[in-house]
């Protein structure tokens, strides 16, 4: 076990000019439009950007194919949509989420996560980060456990998160009545 680890971590090393990032800003910013026309910037963290980017391209398709030119927030699809992951949350990089805010000065503020709202990263950005009250979370609901206890249930409620994410009407904490 050794043996494998440290060879896999010589394969890694190679890489010249590789290097850890505290945060990946927007990772296609030319396809992006003008940095004071961005109406969203969602930071997330982990592997939860794949699940995010994956959907934005989806809600794009959607609308080309609906012929609309805008989805009900106001927002044109997946150009005006930065999407920023935070890689190292403690400790916080602050000077670099403060860059990013300053960058897309119209913007909206969001920051996903895929763990219930009493869980994952949310309450700990709310104890470090001073304006991270004026975000908008998007998060699962409060839950008890990180765990779904199907994975019906645990692909519905990811959906959700993911689809409030692009649209703020789509709030997953509402309940809907059964039927």
């Amino acid at each position: 076990c050794y043996i494998s680890t440290t060879l896999l971590l010589r394969r890694f090393l190679i890489f010249k000019g590789t290097k850890f990032k505290r945060l990946i800003p927007e990772r296609n910013p030319e396809a992006m439009v003008a940095d004071d026309k961005v109406r969203r910037i969602v930071f997330c963290s982990g592997a939860f950007y794949y699940d995010l980017i994956g959907s934005n391209g989806e809600i794009e398709k959607k609308i080309a194919d609906n012929g609309n030119s805008s989805r009900s927030d106001g927002s044109r699809g997946a150009d005006d949509v930065v999407v920023v992951t935070i890689e190292q949350i403690a400790p916080f990089p602050f000077d670099l989420v403060a860059e990013q805010i300053a960058k897309y000065p119209n913007a909206e503020i969001v920051w996903a996560q895929e763990e219930p709202r009493n869980m994952g990263a949310w309450s700990f950005l709310l104890l470090q980060l001073p304006n991270a009250q004026r975000f908008r979370p998007a998060t699962r609901r409060y839950y008890g456990a990180p765990a779904a206890g199907s994975a019906i249930r645990f692909q519905r409620r990811h959906q959700q998160v993911i689809d409030y994410v692009f649209d703020p009407t789509q709030d997953n904490f509402i309940r809907k009545p059964k039927k």
